[in-house]
Formats: C-alpha cells, structure tokens, sequence
C-alpha cells in the first residue's frame, strides 16, 4: 500500500495553529451546496478539545450487528463546517468531525482538519480511532484519500491514484466505499481496500460502458443496515447535451440498487427528467423500498428554471426484476426543507440534514423527524458555532 508522510511545511504549521485556537463565531447561516475554492494551505491536522454534549432524540430501533459493528454502537459520523479564527474575511473554514451514537445519543466532537480539498467529505472510525478524508497538497495537485490518527496526530496519504472524491464512508474494517473522479470515469462508486491500497471501480464490476456511470449522485446514501445502496445513473453525453440544456428534452435517470460488492442488486427502472428536476436525495427504507426527494424547479415563461424549488417526494420499490416510482406526500411536513435523510426504523424517524423552526427562530444543521408526532429534536445547529452540517454517515 502506497503510504506518504506529509511534510510539516510552514503553511501547515499556521493551519496546525490556526485550527488549534478553537473558538468560532456563535451562529450564522447554513451552507449548502459544494465549494469550488480551495485554501492554498497544504492539509493540516489538531486534535480539538473533545468536549461531549449529549443530545436526546426519539427512541430509534439501532442495535448493531453481530460482529460486525465498528465500534459498541453504531453511530452516525458527522462533517461539519467551521471557520477558521481570524478568516472570516476570507471565509476558510475547518472541517469538524462529529459522532452520535444511535443507542446512547452522545454527540461528541473528535477533531478539526483544516479544509483543503474539493469536497468537503470524510467519515471518523471509532475503532481505529482515526479520520478518513480527502485532501489536496496544493491547489493544483488533486484530491488525495488521507488517514488521520486521532491520538498521534498523525496524517498518512493513502494514495494519489484519483482526481476528486465526492464521499467517503467505512464499508467495514478492511474497506472504504468511495464516489470517485478517476481518469477513466468522471463519477463513479469505488471500494478502496485498505490492506492493498487498490481500488474496484463499479463499472469495472458490472462490465457496462463507464459512460453509464459518469453522472448519477455526488453522495453516498449507504445506510449501514443494508447490504446494499441506492444509485442513480445517466449517461454523461445525455447529462450535457444540447437539447438537455436548453431545457427541451428529457433525458433517461436510471435507477438501481447496488450491493456493496458494487454489482447491481435490483432491477433498474428509468425515468426521463427535464433539467428542471434534479435529485435531492435517496433514503433507503428497507431492503426493497426506496425515499427519493427530488427538488422541482419552477420554469418562468421562457422554459427556464427559476429560484422557487418544490420538493417532490416518490417511493422507489424493486420487486425483484420489476421496480416502481409512485408520488407520496411529503414525510416531513413541518420542516423547512430537508437535504438529506438517513432512516433505521423503517421510516418511523429519520435522521435530516436541512432546517426547521422551533417556534421562536430557525433551526439549521441536523435533526430528528419523529413522523408519528411530526416533533423534531435537534442534534447539531448553527446555534453550536458551526457554519453547516456538510454531511452525515452511518457506520455500523
């Protein structure tokens, strides 16, 4: 396995100092979306002060599985943004590393990396008691896949095959499951095994064109419970097409379940999709149903998208080499909107990234929807001195 040091350059050494400093703005709005800028500085590594706020949360059915859990308990990883003290004119911002675990509801804060590459994306492993994220040396290079050892302080670069990564989650001890920009593909999902440090590429898997899989998803909806996820896929000439673009023609969304061997698990049901409809997010509910939230943006006279978005909520269902995509009302009624959702009771609750109100202000960051009582408990806010929750990971 390919394993690089990364030098303590001066950059990094002020990054070091920059994140240790802890203390950040109360407040603020939340982030959304992906960034395009990238701080100069190279990756840079604190261990912050690991202060423990345990949160309450509806009673969720999470137990984890024999033998197989990464830690006593599963639990999600949370990033998170920050910004870095004394940056704010710059808007730079660290990246925060969170747990909660499903059975005790303990939030804990695990460490702040200095942000430094496209996405920000990275998961915590409590049982190796490490970080892995992706990062850039500089702002030409590309993203690299980096481990970070929590006690030492250490950070070890895994390997420098790929351009970018969109998400990183922990499959099992042994595994990384990635979504890759590699030369061959421009998005693809990708194992990375940790002992060899080689990559299994999906398209390699299922032997289909490699243009099949350029579009599709920039996240991970893998729910440790399943051995399988939810995809979507198109074809990279359709996604930039003409007609496409102009927003006259429709072009083919496809789809699929993925085992995590990363061959196709259900039939694949296509649907064809204006550019005005775009995919918000996929919650799979059990081991043939699927929550698909897509954001329906409002045309103005002319054919094009305006600001207004309407979320559109389907059930997904794959009935072996049959699937179905059927309009169902809005699951979360009384949120303001809801960006991503993780459930592990078979839809009872789930777990939102997005926003509600409490009656008194606006509540930004992550938070439980009890559907039964439409109640909503918040995990992790703006409220604690974060910019936004970028996103959230479950591990089991």
């Amino acid at each position: 396995m390919r394993k690089k040091m990364i030098p303590l350059t001066a950059a990094l050494i002020a990054a070091i100092a920059l994140a240790a400093c802890g203390g950040s703005p109360e407040g603020g709005s939340a982030v959304s979306g992906e960034e395009s800028a990238v701080p100069p500085d190279s990756p840079g590594i604190s261990v912050s002060a690991g202060a423990e706020d345990p949160s309450g949360g509806a009673a969720l059915e999470d137990q984890p599985r024999d033998g197989e859990s990464q830690a006593a308990n599963p639990y999600l990883s949370i990033t998170a943004r920050r910004l870095q003290p004394g940056a704010e004119e710059y808007y730079i911002w660290d990246e925060v590393y969170y747990t909660f675990d499903l059975v005790t509801k303990e939030l804990r804060e695990i460490c702040v990396l200095p942000h430094s590459s496209g996405y920000t994306c990275g998961v915590v492993s409590l049982r190796e008691n490490a970080v892995y994220f992706s990062a850039r040396e500089n702002e030409q290079s590309n993203d690299r896949l980096c481990r970070y050892d929590v006690e030492s302080g250490e950070t070890v670069v895994l390997e420098d095959e790929n351009r970018t990564y969109n998400d990183i989650t922990v499959l099992d001890p042994d595994t990384l499951l990635v979504i890759a920009s590699t030369p061959a593909h421009t998005l693809t999902p990708a194992l990375f095994d940790l002992g060899s440090g080689r990559f299994t590429y999906m398209a390699d898997v299922t032997g289909e064109p490699s243009d099949l899989y350029t579009g599709g998803p920039q996240h991970l909806y893998y729910n440790y419970r399943f051995d399988t996820f939810p995809w979507l896929y198109y074809k990279l000439t359709d996604r930039y097409s003409e007609g496409y673009l102009s927003f006259e023609e429709a072009i083919d969304h496809n789809f699929t379940l993925v085992s995590t061997r990363l061959d196709r698990a259900a039939a694949v049901f296509t649907e064809r999709f204006l550019v005005t409809r775009q995919l918000g997010f996929m919650a799979q509910i059990d081991e043939k149903e699927v929550l698909v939230s897509l954001l329906a943006k409002a045309p103005d006279e002319d054919g094009v998208p305006t600001a207004e978005v309407e979320y559109e909520y389907y059930r997904l269902t794959f009935d072996g080499e049959s699937a179905s995509f059927v309009p169902v009302d809005n699951p979360f009624p009384k949120a303001l909107y809801v960006g991503s959702a993780m459930t592990f009771d078979g839809g009872k609750t789930y777990y939102c990234q997005g926003a509600f109100t409490n009656g008194r202000e606006e509540v930004h960051g992550l938070f439980v929807y009890d559907r039964e009582t439409d109640g909503m408990t918040s995990l992790l806010s703006t409220s604690d001195g974060i910019l936004g929750v970028a996103n959230f990971r479950s591990v089991g």
